[in-house]
């Protein structure tokens, strides 16, 4: 790999050098000067040498006439790259000392490389003689030269570091901020030597300066207003450093000055700043005596500037501290004079603080107010006080409270409480309207009844505060003095403090009474919605439970209904225990629908037929039989059950297992209530006078011996969820039996004493007819066999229906689960043997039955679908029949209602 070394003492050049040639993929080393140079070469004999000339210590030179002495260097090809302006004795002592290339500064990469790569093409160098004497004399002749050139330049840079000098001091010395400026910008052009200066600054960080001065530039030219954060000058102020810009022509609308400043070749900008802040900038146009401006006069603007922007900080304070001075002067003077208003305010905030704490204790209206014009008659002092209020649809005021020094004048001015004074185009109707009036002398004003009033009394001045409460008077604060002009605008302002006060206690008393009754209000309507909470969270409860108990007893019910009707041989006792069961059921299916009313009441109601309560009575006693004799027998207690039942009882309607289900809870509440024993009553009666008067009623009564309930517990024990059996209950009997007798028109009475027991009376309505409740409608198996497919994830349900079916002549396929029974669908339909009639459940896996009806319909429209489901009669009360649905079953189904339903969805069409 080809090795070079780069020598220069500065170490931009050599950074430049060192990336441009190893992008080429050389080996670089680097040196500073001559001598380290020297010793590196010895050590790695590099291929090439790009050396500078003028360098400290051993300038190039020098070095090249060292590095010929060493016989192992002495070939090694070297370029000059000078910056020296005398190009020919440059190349002539360079080719003295054998170096045959030569580069000027600034270098373009091209010509660099390209002499790199001819002076690496070149054969090994002969060591080269030099003449010694000849070569010292143009050599010692260079740098002569030189030094001439740096000491002349030395002299250029003390002069104008002492005109810098002369410049900062009377930068110091200077008082005003606008010549301050002007002195700096016309000096900095005349120190750089520039062709015109343009200075601009402001102490408010905005756009636009408050200051800007022009130096070279024709006054007569009309100049724009330069922008401080505009362009690279705007740039520049942000980033707080100086800029040197060249080759403008270009670029020079994004400068930042305005069109018709002069333009420049190039600028050198430095910005105007303190520790703190940025002020402006400082703008130079053009070298007069060079093609560009120098990294020297960089350092002179910059100093400048700092030295402009530290001074122009100070002025600036210091004329801040100037009208802080005069102000805190002015604020001394009103302070000293607001110093007595003070105390007056001071007495007045005291007076007001003890009449609000003496009216905040109240809470009546007439009190309130006498507090007011009591006070004002001892610590304002007036001569006269009063409270009157205003109905806004009423014209007049009507004197509510007189304090009692005011007494006598109230008497002569026939102002005592109760008396009313019209409100006419005087001083009172712009006070109804909000606004504090104040008049100074009554005898001045115009011939109006309310003034001449008080004229007439020797009441010369009078204010009159309006009480305002929610943007509407109800009332005017009215106070009088003798002395004309006697109220000040403190005095005016108190009273309307005043007023706003007593115009809110007197509103909170008013708004006290209603607030209590809202309250009790609230009270019985946060009840309400808690029970309605209750009931609405049970009902959420209850609806999932519904669907499981109706599957879980649908076989059952099917398989009842059959046995009892096509079995004929059954046994009396098996008969009767058949039905029971299937009496059971249907007790279950209504209590199962009526548990989603606790929420969702008004909703379909089951079947309600005429019915006798002492038979039910009897049924319900023998039926809880265990509950009261036999479970308390165990502890040792003993219940006695009483039936005062009245002969010739009417029947009432209603739904027999809803009312057996409300005294089946009743007596058993009674019987929890007697935990040591009693007696347990169960009463019927015709229309008590006193419960009833209006109507024949037939009355239930229960009632027992026990613990009794307090008046807190007795008002509650209704709400569902609230008991007083701790774990044991669950707070939803007595809201059953509540809802049983809402459903049925029926009252409900509840007497209870602590320790006596409790006695409960639910009053029925009578029925008008007097016939006995009719029986259940039969409907015999259907005339026509059908070819009926079943669909249910429950394989008792599937058995069932398929036994119950079967037996009325039907043929019935069955299938578990919707994707099933599709395939068994579609193998009848490719047989030729299509069913009549699908039955299919709603909740089922993969394929609901909403999926199961789709497909059906569409494959076969003249199919009917029969959905069976435990949310049946929510879907029917909701009208939530989905499509492709041609009827909608309960579970659990009756054998007489699928039989109706079958007859319904096969009829001919």
């Amino acid at each position: 790999m080809t090795t070079i070394l780069i020598v220069d003492d500065e170490p931009a050049n050599r950074d430049f050098l060192a990336a441009l040639l190893e992008h080429k993929g050389y080996r670089l080393l680097e040196a500073r000067d001559g001598a380290e140079a020297l010793g590196l070469a010895s050590v790695e004999h590099p291929d090439l040498i790009i050396a500078d000339i003028l360098m400290p210590t051993m300038d190039g030179y020098e070095f090249v006439r060292q590095l010929r002495l060493d016989a192992r260097l002495a070939s090694t090809v070297v370029i000059f790259c000078t910056a020296d302006y005398r190009d020919r004795e440059a190349a002539r002592l360079a080719a003295a000392c054998g170096v045959m290339h030569l580069l000027f500064k600034p270098c373009e990469p091209e010509l660099v490389l390209r002499t790199v790569e001819a002076a690496l093409g070149l054969a090994t160098q002969a060591p080269v003689r030099v003449a010694a004497a000849e070569f010292d004399r143009d050599h010692l002749r260079l740098l002569t030269d030189k030094l001439s050139r740096k000491a002349a330049e030395l002299e250029a840079v003390n002069q104008r570091l002492s005109a810098l000098v002369h410049l900062c001091l009377g930068i110091a010395a200077e008082p005003e901020a606008a010549r301050l400026l002007e002195n700096v910008c016309r000096s900095s052009r005349e120190l750089i030597g520039a062709r015109y200066c343009v200075l601009a600054a402001g102490l408010e960080a905005t756009e636009a300066p408050s200051s800007v001065f022009t130096s070279g530039i024709d006054p007569e030219t009309k100049l724009s207003v330069p922008s401080l954060r505009h362009g690279l000058l705007g740039t520049m102020l942000t980033e707080r450093s100086a800029r040197r810009l060249e080759d403008l022509e270009r670029i020079w609308p994004q400068v930042g000055l305005p069109p018709h400043f002069p333009r420049a070749r190039c600028l050198l900008a430095a910005p105007i700043t303190s520790m703190e802040r940025a002020y402006g900038w400082l703008c130079l146009g053009d070298k007069r005596d060079g093609p560009a401006f120098t990294d020297e006069d960089e350092r002179l603007v910059v100093i400048l500037a700092a030295q402009v922007g530290r001074r122009y900080e100070n002025l600036a304070l210091y004329a801040e501290a100037r009208r802080h001075a005069l102000a805190l002067e002015r604020e001394a003077m009103e302070r000293r004079q607001a110093q007595s208003k003070l105390q007056a305010q001071v007495v007045r905030l005291d007076l007001l603080q003890r009449i609000t704490r003496a009216i905040g204790e109240r809470q009546d209206l007439q009190s309130i107010l006498q507090v007011v014009v009591r006070s004002l008659e001892d610590d304002l002092p007036i001569d006269f006080a009063c409270v009157c209020l205003h109905e806004p649809s009423d014209r007049t005021l009507t004197v509510t409270a007189v304090g009692t020094r005011s007494m006598p004048l109230a008497r002569e001015l026939t102002m005592t409480e109760a008396a009313r004074i019209a409100i006419d185009g005087d001083g009172l109707s712009r006070c109804i309207q909000g606004e504090v009036v104040y008049e100074p002398d009554t005898e001045r004003m115009p011939p109006l009844p309310f003034p001449q009033r008080l004229a007439r009394a020797g009441l010369r001045a009078v204010v009159a505060a309006p009480l305002l409460a929610e943007r509407k008077v109800f009332g005017v604060l009215i106070a009088a003095r003798r002395l004309a002009e006697s109220f000040s605008s403190s005095d005016c302002e108190f009273l309307r403090q005043l007023s706003e006060h007593v115009a809110l206690a007197a509103h909170q008393a008013q708004l006290y009474q209603a607030l209590q009754q809202a309250y009790n209000d609230l009270r019985e309507s946060q009840q309400a919605v808690m029970q309605q909470e209750r009931l609405r969270a049970l009902g959420q409860m209850a609806s999932g439970l519904a669907h499981d108990i109706n599957n879980a007893i649908s076989p059952a019910s099917l398989y009842t209904e059959s046995l009892l009707e096509l079995e004929a041989n059954l046994s009396e006792r098996a008969r009767r225990y058949l039905g029971a069961i299937q009496h059971a059921i249907c007790d279950v299916a209504q209590t199962v629908a009526r548990m989603r009313e606790f929420s969702r009441p008004g909703g379909p109601a089951a079947t309600s037929a005429s019915m006798n309560l002492n038979r039910l009575i009897g049924q319900v006693v023998e039926f809880t039989r265990v509950r009261w004799r036999d479970v308390p027998q165990q502890h040792g207690a003993v219940i006695d059950v009483q039936q005062q039942l009245a002969g010739d009882l009417p029947d009432i309607v209603g739904i027999e297992s809803e009312i057996r289900d409300a005294l089946t809870n009743l007596i058993f509440n009674a019987v929890d209530a007697m935990p040591d024993g009693g007696t347990l009553t169960l009463r019927t009666r015709v229309g008590a006078e006193q419960f009833a008067p209006c109507s024949r009623t037939v009355q239930l009564e229960v009632a027992d011996t026990g613990v009794g309930m307090d008046e807190d517990t007795r008002r509650r024990c209704l709400d569902p969820f609230f008991t007083t059996k701790g774990e044991r209950g669950t707070g939803l009997g007595l809201a059953m039996v509540y809802g049983m007798a809402q459903r049925h028109g029926a009252e409900l009475e509840i007497d209870s004493v602590q320790g006596k027991g409790t006695t409960l009376r639910l009053a029925f309505a009578a029925s008008s007819a007097a016939a006995a409740a009719a029986k259940a409608e039969s409907v015999a198996a259907p005339r026509r066999c059908l070819r009926i497919l079943a669909i249910d994830d429950d394989p008792l349900i599937l058995e069932s229906m398929q036994a119950t079916l079967q037996s009325d002549g039907h043929t019935v396929a069955t299938a578990d689960g919707g994707s099933a029974g599709i395939a068994k669908f579609e193998d009848a339909l490719r047989r030729d043997e299509p069913f009549e009639l699908v039955i299919t459940d709603l909740g089922m896996p993969y394929m609901d039955g909403r999926k199961v009806a789709a497909v059906v319909k569409g494959r076969s429209p003249a199919t009917a679908v029969m959905l069976l489901t435990g949310w049946g009669r929510r879907m029917t009360a909701d009208q939530e029949v989905p499509p492709h649905v041609d009827r909608v079953l309960a579970k659990p189904p009756s054998l007489g209602e699928l039989r109706r339903a079958l007859e319904q969805v096969c009829a001919p069409r």
